[in-house]
């Protein structure tokens, strides 16, 4: 009988845990709600260039908060010459 009682018991906890968690997630999207929105607002306000220049797209804007988004590092675009090792011709 204790033993029942006692899983009982750590099943309601292990809910309540849950529910909390739950409820913490929510509470924080709604914090965070009003920032994230006025931030889509500016990135949708800039040009092409303007995105371009910090390594976003038209079509990246709506994906900016997904936890999967991540913009791979470019490399810096080097002269063929740097490359090489050899001097540019002057």
């Amino acid at each position: 009988m204790a033993a029942r009682d006692a899983a009982i018991s750590a099943g309601f906890r292990r809910a309540g845990r849950g529910i909390v968690a739950a409820l913490t997630a929510v509470a924080s999207a709604v914090a965070n709600w009003p920032s994230k929105r006025r931030t889509y607002a500016e990135l949708l306000s800039l040009t092409d260039r303007e995105l371009a220049d910090i390594g976003l797209s038209r079509a990246d804007v709506s994906r900016v908060f997904d936890p999967d988004f991540a913009q791979p590092q470019r490399a810096a675009k080097t002269p063929v010459a740097l490359r090489s090792q050899r001097p540019l011709a002057a």
